[in-house]
């Protein structure tokens, strides 16, 4: 750790969001110090003959730093407005709608391409300058200031009038520079940490997946004799085990499988504040039956009584994002389901909801099963008969309950280290939010900053 340095000497900013700058800092605004050009607007058609298809970037291309051109659009213009929207390198692009003020600067060369009117562009009469500005905006968006000052709560919209009205303080250019490139090599370092605990997020669900798919096709018994399934894409399983179709698991009739209710049934208009709880797919993305603020009167609730979800249902996403799974949880909000959930109900002395919730919703055969369902069709969802028609690699009942407890632990352990490094990742997301904060309001002098660790 190197010594944190400090200016000789501190003054009023006059700016709450800064507080005390360096006494040699000079207050000012934006607009006196950059030339900012807001986009064209959207062209789909042309206007005459001499218009031409050009690719344009909008505010979804810039991100925190860097400029991604994985899905660029193209627009009609003119010569001349190609001209006057022009991005050459070192401009820097700042986001007019969107995340408003997020930028990045044009580090390689972007030519024929424009620029929509949710952007910016920025140039200076040194390219040093957009740098700096770029890590003063990080630091204006993470300070919560930019919410105020366009206004959050209703649409945002970063104005060019707003923009360049926006007082800032700066250091001489000299100083701009040292701060620039040290934030760059700070930045770049726990950007790559950040990186490597995000690679090893992606190691641990593969993980995750390799266990949960070896125990609910093979079982804990490495010594078990082992059969043919009978179908390619499972292999070899426990000789003892069954393949069965998922429907023979169900309980009878409408108790087994019921698909939430037609979307007329549950229009907007019929909700209210507080009340019988509606429940959708985004509780089995989050994995969070708390979330959601969806409610219907108990007269609403008595009419939809039918599609009610109780502890140790097993509900599945049919439609959107389809084939996520989980148990419903005890002491849950009384409430039904919506029209993109399938609820299931299990005979008890033939399988353990949690144990079918895992195949479902982890399991590689099961997904397979879902390509094969979806092929040569224009199925946009899940239905009952491909749920019911799912080949179950069964295990018997006493056994599910090792293999569940099991599970439980390595997963727990799983689920524990990911945790942890989620909880490093943010620690550095914010120690790199509150290093460019310091940096560009003078809180920490780094002048001479000669590349060591921070």
């Amino acid at each position: 750790m190197e010594e944190v340095m400090k200016y000789p000497s501190y003054k009023d900013s006059g700016l709450k969001w800064i507080g005390e700058i360096p006494e040699h800092w000079k207050k000012t605004k934006v607009g006196n110090l950059y030339e900012i050009t807001l986009g064209k607007m959207l062209q789909p058609k042309p206007r005459t003959s001499n218009d031409l298809l050009v690719p344009y970037l909008k505010a979804m291309n810039i991100q925190d730093g860097y400029i991604d051109t994985s899905n660029v659009d193209e627009m009609y213009s003119n010569n001349t407005e190609i001209e006057q929207m022009s991005i050459d390198k070192g401009d820097l692009l700042v986001c007019e709608g969107g995340e408003v003020a997020r930028s990045a600067i044009a580090n390689s060369n972007y030519e024929g391409y424009i620029f929509q009117n949710s952007l910016h562009r920025v140039r200076s009469t040194n390219k040093g300058m957009n740098l700096y500005l770029h890590y003063l905006l990080n630091a204006v968006r993470g300070s919560g200031y930019i919410n105020i000052l366009v206004n959050k709560a209703t649409i945002a919209h970063f104005t060019k009038d707003k923009f360049s009205s926006l007082k800032i303080c700066v250091p001489p250019l000299v100083e701009q520079k040292a701060i620039s490139k040290y934030l760059e090599i700070k930045t770049a370092e726990i950007d790559l940490l950040i990186s490597d605990k995000e690679k090893l997020i992606e190691l641990l669900a593969e993980k995750r997946q390799v266990i949960i798919n070896e125990e609910v096709t093979k079982g804990l018994n490495p010594d078990v004799k082992m059969k043919d399934s009978g179908v390619e894409w499972i292999g070899e399983i426990p000789e003892h085990w069954n393949i069965v179709k998922l429907k023979y698991c169900l309980k009878d009739g409408s108790l087994g499988v019921k698909i939430g209710p037609f979307g007329s049934s549950l229009k907007l208009d019929t909700m209210v504040n507080e009340g019988y709880k509606v429940y959708g797919q985004e509780n089995l993305i989050k994995r969070d039956f708390d979330i959601g603020k969806r409610y219907i009167t108990k007269e609403k609730f008595e009419e939809l009584s039918a599609y009610e979800i109780n502890t140790g249902d097993v509900l599945i996403s049919m439609m959107g994002t389809i084939g996520k799974c989980m148990v419903v949880p005890s002491n849950i909000k009384k409430g039904v389901m919506d029209s993109h959930l399938i609820r299931l109900s299990f005979k008890e002395d033939v399988v353990f909801p949690e144990f079918i919730s895992l195949l479902i919703g982890s399991s590689n055969y099961v997904e397979e099963q879902f390509k094969i369902s979806s092929k040569g069709s224009i199925m946009s969802g899940l239905n009952s008969t491909i749920i019911k028609s799912l080949n179950i690699i069964l295990p018997p009942i006493t056994e599910q309950q090792k293999i569940l407890a099991f599970l439980n632990k390595k997963l727990n352990e799983l689920d524990n280290l990911k945790s942890s490094v989620v909880i490093q990742i943010e620690k550095l997301k914010e120690y790199r939010q509150s290093l460019i904060y310091e940096a560009v309001t003078g809180k920490i002098d780094v002048r001479n900053h000669k590349g060591k660790e921070v």
